[in-house]
């Protein structure tokens, strides 16, 4: 008689790709988010290398969290209801996140009491507190309307989509002061999914 396997097999590789994407998005903050703005700092060797292994990977593991991320969504044919469920789930955690991190900031620093900080901390999702999260819960929203579009387009035009969206945000961003308004947030992520 055989032994049934009630666990999934882990997919170490993706793992460790997030890993790493979330090592990067450290780095990235570690020179973004700092005491000392980094980015702000005369042109130098230290500025330069700081830009190039910090900050700039950390753009790229914002994108390969996000992809990972994705991934899991899109594998499966996703339903609102389903959807409407891990925002919930996202949401009663981020809240629960809000609640003990807004309670610290709001005894250490007295001149955070104000109405926005408190309904930033009651609704972190619709207040965009953190905005990975808020432009998470947007695409999860989206995505069976839009994994169900991109499998209908089929290949071909899924292929030109891809092409039109790599000239839009990639090679006309390249033209200096342009401003085609897309960055990281939820069409951010509808750009990557794509």
């Amino acid at each position: 008689m055989g032994v049934k396997k009630r666990f999934k097999n882990r997919e170490s590789g993706i793992e460790l790709l997030r890993i790493i994407a979330m090592l990067l998005i450290v780095l990235h903050h570690e020179v973004m988010h700092n005491a000392l703005p980094v980015l702000d700092q005369e042109l130098s060797v230290r500025k330069l290398t700081l830009q190039l292994f910090y900050f700039t990977p950390g753009k790229v593991g914002i994108a390969l969290f996000f992809i990972i991320s994705a991934w899991f969504v899109v594998d499966k044919t996703p339903s609102l209801r389903l959807s409407c469920r891990k925002v919930w789930i996202l949401e009663r955690e981020l809240l629960f996140w809000s609640l003990c991190l807004g309670a610290v900031t709001l005894y250490k620093v007295p001149e955070e009491r104000t109405i926005e900080s408190l309904w930033k901390i009651l609704f972190p999702l619709s207040r965009n507190t953190w905005w990975y999260a808020t432009s998470y819960a947007i695409f999860l929203f989206l995505s069976p309307f839009l994994v169900r579009g991109l499998r209908a387009l089929g290949k071909k035009y899924h292929g030109q989509c891809c092409l039109a969206m790599g000239f839009l945000w990639g090679v006309l961003t390249l033209i200096p002061n342009s401003n085609l308004e897309i960055s990281l947030n939820s069409m951010g992520f509808i750009y990557v999914l794509c």
